[in-house]
């Protein structure tokens, strides 16, 4: 049960952590797109 809680926990910062980072490159695609 603990392990398979911490599991689901490290998941869930993990995609946080991308979501985060998907935005900031997401982000600079788009001023780069309109500087060109």
């Amino acid at each position: 049960m603990g392990i398979a809680r911490a599991k689901i926990v490290i998941r869930n910062n993990w995609a946080s952590k991308f979501q985060k980072v998907f935005q900031v490159i997401k982000v600079n695609f788009q001023s780069d797109c309109k500087e060109s």
